[in-house]
C-alpha cells in the first residue's frame, strides 16, 4: 500500500513548492504561476466555462478567478482542489500540464529514463510492461 504526503513550502519570493513523498522518494516541483494561470484559463475555455460560472461552482469570486488566471494571485491547495473538481480535471493537468488521458501520457518521460537504463534494466523494464499488460487482459 502507497500514500501521497503533500507540503506546502512558501518562501519570502512567494515561490510555492509542492512536495510529495510517495514510497519514500521526494519530489520538489516549482509552480510557474504563469503558465498555471494559463492552463486554468484554457482549461476553463474547453470546457466552455466563464469566470462566473467557475467563480459560482467553486464559490469563489469572479475578481480571483481573474487573478489566479492573470498570475495576480496565488490560489491555495484548496482552491486548486476546487478548480479541479469544477472543471473535473486532476491536479496533474492544472499543477502540470499532464493529462492521463492522452494517450501519449508520459512516454517521453518513460523513453528519457530508459535511456539511462542497461539492456538488463530495459529487460526488466519490458518484462514488467509485458506482464501489466497480461494481467489487464485477463480482468477483461
Amino acid at each position: 500500500m502507497f500514500f501521497k504526503y503533500y507540503r506546502i513550502y512558501i518562501g519570502c519570493s512567494l515561490s510555492f513548492f509542492f512536495a510529495t513523498l510517495f514510497i519514500g522518494v521526494v519530489f520538489i516541483l516549482d509552480i510557474d504561476y504563469q503558465a498555471l494561470g494559463k492552463r486554468i484559463s484554457n482549461l476553463r475555455r474547453q470546457k466552455k466555462l466563464t469566470q462566473e460560472e467557475l467563480a459560482e461552482k467553486t464559490d469563489l469570486s469572479t475578481n480571483y478567478i481573474s487573478h489566479i488566471e492573470n498570475s495576480r494571485s496565488i490560489p491555495s491547495l484548496e482552491t486548486l482542489m476546487k478548480l479541479c473538481a469544477a472543471m473535473d480535471v486532476t491536479p496533474n493537468e492544472l499543477l502540470l500540464g499532464t493529462s492521463q488521458n492522452r494517450t501519449d501520457y508520459l512516454q517521453t518521460e518513460v523513453q528519457q529514463k530508459l535511456t539511462l537504463c542497461t539492456p538488463a534494466q530495459r529487460r526488466l523494464v519490458n518484462r514488467f510492461i509485458d506482464l501489466l499488460l497480461e494481467e489487464a487482459q485477463q480482468q477483461q
